[in-house]
């Protein structure tokens, strides 16, 4: 057992450190385990290369599980995010402004991680300006 843990262990670190696509998740799974897909987001090659601090993760983590949640009583998906939406979002959280613009810097990286999936499952070209982080940066 020992044996083979250490190979999966082996695997894993590989393929983050080689920037592997063992870890992406389609369309689908991000549908279906939203949160596990955006473990799989941070653990990769997003962030310059750079493994994030254990607190870096916990606060990513949080961020992204407040607007999945947010967006589940809205009866969305993080797909159907627009700007006015994500506006909202942020707006009703009452964050200073240098805490807004983390979450419109982490979000702006996932919303074109999933704008990138998308265009790949439907083999559509995405539109420019459709990253509603992005607009909100901007």
């Amino acid at each position: 057992m020992y044996k083979i843990s250490m190979c999966v262990y082996c695997i894993i670190t590989m393929s983050l450190e080689t920037n592997d696509s063992f870890f992406d998740y389609g369309v689908s799974e991000w549908l279906t385990d939203p949160g596990l897909a955006f473990d799989a987001f941070l653990d990769g090659y997003r962030f310059n290369r750079r493994r994030l601090r254990s607190s870096s993760f916990a606060i990513y983590k949080g961020m992204f599980e407040r607007l999945r949640a947010w967006a589940q009583q809205q009866e969305k998906t993080l797909f159907d995010l627009d700007a006015a939406e994500l506006e909202h979002f942020l707006g009703g959280r009452g964050l200073s402004m240098q805490t807004r613009h983390r979450y419109l810097l982490l979000f702006s990286n996932l919303f074109e991680h999933l704008a990138q999936l998308r265009a790949a499952s439907t083999r559509v070209t995405p539109v420019p300006g459709a990253n509603p982080a992005r607009v909100l940066l901007l």
